[in-house]
């Protein structure tokens, strides 16, 4: 039970939602039992909340850049704040400017096939340790053949849910995808 945060009823019920359509930094995810709704007895007043947001955010950025689907401005602003990076700073780690980083978030100018394998190699490397239930796939990703056609992969949101995974003889719950990245691309 917790407090409302609109009338300061304290009954508000917890349920697990079987299917939740979220927004995460522009990136349309489907969480699958994953988000809880809590709902206040008062004044019907609806919060939905998302357990481990950075779990999340590292899980699907990893599972994106194993895609083989040419990214586009939208994901490609959203890795890069999933690294926490400025611009410049990308900019700096892929070797190009803060400019040409801001023209591609813009859709201004595609991403060179160079620089997109960088960046996707970058957040793998970078992002794996917060996404441990993600297989990633260096070598994968270096060798990738990017299909510039995108094919409806924007209407298919990717599909994520929480898994139990044991380490050193302890469970903890972490963010997996429910189908493999390119099973979504096809």
């Amino acid at each position: 039970m917790r407090a409302c945060g609109r009338c300061g009823g304290v009954a508000i019920k917890p349920s697990r939602l079987d299917e939740y359509r979220y927004e995460l930094m522009g990136i349309p995810v489907i969480l699958v039992n994953a988000a809880w709704q809590f709902v206040c007895d008062d004044c019907a007043h609806e919060v939905t909340l998302i357990p481990d947001q950075e779990g999340l955010t590292a899980a699907v950025a990893v599972a994106r850049v194993h895609v083989p689907i040419k990214l586009n401005g939208k994901e490609i602003r959203f890795l890069r704040k999933a690294l926490g990076f400025t611009a410049a700073t990308l900019g700096d780690g892929i070797g190009t400017s803060a400019e040409t980083i801001s023209r591609w978030e813009r859709d201004h100018a595609p991403i060179s096939p160079k620089s997109e394998i960088i960046l996707r190699v970058l957040v793998a490397a970078s992002l794996s340790d917060n996404a441990p239930a993600i297989d990633v796939n260096l070598p994968a990703i270096i060798s990738m053949t990017i299909n510039p056609i995108r094919n409806g992969f924007d209407s298919a949101p990717m599909r994520f849910e929480r898994v139990k995974l044991k380490e050193n003889r302890k469970k903890r719950e972490l963010w997996d995808t429910t189908v493999a990245p390119a099973e979504e691309a096809a």
